[in-house]
């Protein structure tokens, strides 16, 4: 059974390819390629796009990846019971994670102790 591909995913996808220093140039070029037939913002340069903003993919509504880093924190507020208690877990993960810097820890504490946990 064929299921249809969340064009805001994949435009997420190709700017994180972009993005990874791991990935050729040659592939760059052609994920910046595809991201302008899709009508989205390619990172590192000017948002020249010609498509009206409500006809964009509807699961970027053409943010940049670090917008979205921005809203983490209101998204995570609104979120309800089962969202809520994953991203509590999350951030006590992170506590005890040893590959995590120490500013992120203590921003972790910091959420944790804002919610009484």
């Amino acid at each position: 059974m064929p299921t249809e591909k969340d064009p805001g995913n994949v435009a997420r996808g190709l700017k994180a390819a972009i993005n990874n220093p791991r990935v050729s140039e040659q592939a760059k070029e052609h994920d910046r390629e595809r991201l302008r037939d899709m009508g989205e913002s390619v990172p590192g340069e000017e948002n020249t796009s010609t498509v009206p903003k409500g006809q964009r993919s509807s699961g970027s509504g053409g943010k940049d990846l670090e917008d979205e880093d921005v809203e983490y924190e209101e998204e995570e507020e609104s979120s309800g019971g089962a969202d809520r208690t994953r991203v509590m877990a999350g951030y006590k993960a992170t506590l005890k994670n040893p590959n995590v810097s120490q500013r992120a820890k203590d921003h972790a504490a910091e959420i944790l102790e804002q919610n009484d946990l």
